[in-house]
């Protein structure tokens, strides 16, 4: 995922990342507000993204295999 947001996929924050994984946000304001926002078209835009700009072109080869 942090290799996908360096390379422009802004979905992969680490708000998204964390409620992916099913981490609570430390701050508050995340918490609270940001992730009520969140829908599943976010979280669809940063796996598939992750997968564009962040996996390794070996990976992506062995799991197409």
């Amino acid at each position: 995922m942090a290799t996908a947001l360096a390379n422009g996929v802004s979905e992969c924050s680490e708000l998204v990342r964390d409620h992916l994984i099913g981490h609570k946000p430390m701050a508050l304001g995340s918490n609270t507000y940001a992730a009520k926002a969140l829908d599943w078209g976010i979280y669809e835009r940063a796996i598939l993204g992750m997968v564009k700009k962040g996996m390794p072109e070996g990976v992506r080869a062995a799991l197409d295999s």
